[in-house]
């Protein structure tokens, strides 16, 4: 019995042993890794500053017009006989695209015309007759007076029997028929869209300010948001006589190429108007500037010798912005060529704060910090 409660105090010794081991040796690994984690510094990407090329531009926000557009419609009232076009086609100048009902029409010239021969035979008798005095100057002068009338009513009578053929004015590209056979239109119904695409322009208004940075014949991009990867490229045809009072602005005309007629008339566009390249300026990435209230910001890199060892040190340093160039801003002020700036990581980092640099494991345009545990450069 001794015996059995021996072997039972030395198993619960055993197992309180363990136990007590157990959490003594997690414990001091928690501690050992905290302290590991309490001591690594902010890992960060840096980059160097350089100078570089930068396109400025002016921007602005405008509609796009037709290079000639219109709503078409009859010079006359009518009844629709034929339609000779289909919603969406391309047509040439001239080419007709509603009859009419042209009858009344047609007899009234080919009336008018028969009266006109009769007219001119008259007149011509009357001027054969004035050379052997058998008539009076008077009656020639009649007959000539009633032949001349009667001959401008034909022609107006062409003119009316022409109008019941609609034709296009101008080559383009048509859009939804709104008229049908049958159907009486007057001289302000519509009766299709006609559009010429290209050339396509682009209004927009501009600052009276900077009416010295631009002028005719000047380049501009521009985008659309239905296509906001392509960019079309244009020049400047006109810019408008007058400022409009209320905005203080300017109304420019740009023409682009639309040979694909990708564009069309009442989008919206972004417009860039390009001004001379500047090729030496200081761009940074926009990830690497601390945006606020206060001030825009980066931190600068330098080097300081602790205890022999060179640490890298952050420190927040003031910079005064200028235009976006894609994924880059413009420093107008707060750095020189060479100086050395944090692009990735920033978020981790304070100022005056001892850094890690790895550059291998950051992209130079990505923000973000990391909570991955990265082992610092050496």
């Amino acid at each position: 019995m001794r015996k059995y409660f021996f072997w039972i105090i030395i198993i619960l010794v055993v197992i309180f042993g363990a136990t007590f081991g157990f959490h003594f040796f997690r414990n001091s690994m928690i501690a050992r890794q905290l302290s590991k984690h309490e001591s690594q510094h902010p890992v960060v990407s840096t980059l160097t500053v350089t100078k570089g090329s930068y396109q400025p531009v002016l921007p602005s926000v405008g509609s796009l017009v037709a290079s000639q557009g219109i709503d078409l419609t009859s010079q006359t009232n009518g009844q629709v006989t034929k339609i000779t076009f289909s919603s969406g086609a391309h047509i040439k100048k001239g080419d007709v695209l509603v009859h009419l009902d042209d009858r009344l029409a047609l007899e009234t010239y080919n009336k008018d015309k028969a009266i006109l021969i009769y007219d001119k035979i008259n007149y011509e008798s009357q001027k054969a007759l004035i050379k052997t005095n058998s008539t009076s100057q008077n009656d020639v002068d009649s007959a000539e007076s009633t032949y001349l009338a009667q001959k401008a009513q034909v022609a107006q009578d062409k003119v009316n029997l022409d109008y019941t053929r609609i034709q296009a004015p101008f080559s383009g590209l048509l859009g939804i028929r709104e008229v049908d056979i049958g159907e009486y239109i007057t001289t302000s119904t519509p009766l299709v869209s006609l559009q010429q695409l290209n050339p396509m322009y682009v209004d927009f208004p501009m600052s009276s300010e900077l009416l010295a940075k631009f002028s005719k014949g000047q380049a501009v991009n521009v985008i659309v948001s239905s296509q906001s990867k392509r960019t079309y490229t244009g020049k400047i045809l006109a810019i408008n006589s007058s400022v409009d009072e209320s905005t203080r602005t300017v109304n420019v005309r740009a023409s682009l190429n639309n040979d694909d007629e990708s564009l069309l008339p009442g989008q919206f566009a972004d417009v860039s108007v390009l001004l001379p390249v500047e090729s030496s300026v200081i761009k940074i990435p926009r990830t690497a500037i601390t945006y606020s209230l206060y001030g825009n910001a980066v931190l600068l890199v330098t080097k300081k010798t602790v205890d022999g060892k060179s640490q890298s040190i952050a420190t927040e340093t003031y910079v005064t912005t200028g235009d976006v160039d894609g994924d880059d801003v413009v420093i107008l002020k707060g750095l020189s060529v060479g100086d050395i700036i944090v692009s990735s990581g920033q978020n981790k980092v304070t100022s005056g704060q001892v850094i890690d640099i790895n550059n291998s494991f950051f992209s130079t345009d990505d923000a973000q910090s990391s909570n991955k545990s990265v082992a610092p450069q050496s």
